[in-house]
């Protein structure tokens, strides 16, 4: 009798600790999975911040271009005010677009820049070329700002240079505006302002 009461306790112990070792291994299990959850849910955020950064540098820099373009359309009505009269002194409106549209173009590259650090690799070698030709632009620009802040008169050679960096800083805008990198930075931003646009006129 006695013998039988050992063995009934030894399968207890035995049952006991069997169902302790599924027990522990159940909540290693569970623990396992919340943790790769919580891995998989921080990854998944890291992703959709990456994005919204993108598409916030994305948006700044169209605004920047859309101020650019603006300027310079102001810039050249002042240009052919000022044009009206030989040698009249350069005028104060005319410096201020001109520091204005400066003070932009350095906005864009800075922009342009911090959107090249978050692209992938393969659009980096695209988006530097560009960068170059938008900094080129801006060196131009601010040399040429330099030069009609100390200039004291407005000669033809002056309106020619500016009229013709117009030209080139609207070229250099389209082509901004129309690259693949670009288009596709700012796709999903038209089309989900469309969506919003269309719910609102249901």
């Amino acid at each position: 009798m006695q013998e039988t009461v050992t063995n009934a306790n030894e399968r207890k112990s035995l049952f006991s600790s069997f169902l302790e070792v599924l027990e522990t291994r159940e909540k290693q299990a569970q623990a396992d999975r919340q943790l790769q959850e919580e891995k998989y849910l921080r990854r998944t955020q890291r992703i959709y911040d990456f994005h919204e950064r993108q598409r916030r540098e994305a948006a700044e820099l169209r605004r920047c271009l859309d101020y650019v373009s603006q300027h310079a359309h102001v810039l050249e009505s002042v240009l052919r005010g000022a044009g009206a009269g030989a040698d009249a002194p350069l005028s104060a409106c005319l410096l201020r677009q001109a520091a204005a549209l400066q003070r932009c173009m350095a906005q864009c590259v800075a922009n342009a820049s911090r959107i090249r650090h978050l692209l992938a690799a393969t659009h980096q070698p695209q988006m530097d070329t560009m960068l170059a030709k938008m900094e080129a632009e801006l060196s131009t620009w601010t040399a040429f700002l330099q030069r009609a802040v100390d200039a004291t008169y407005n000669t033809e050679v002056v309106i020619d240079n500016l009229h013709n960096i117009i030209a080139e800083q609207r070229r250099c805008v389209r082509e901004v505006s129309s690259s693949s990198v670009f288009t596709s930075l700012t796709g999903a931003e038209d089309a989900g302002g469309a969506g919003q646009a269309g719910a609102g006129d249901e």
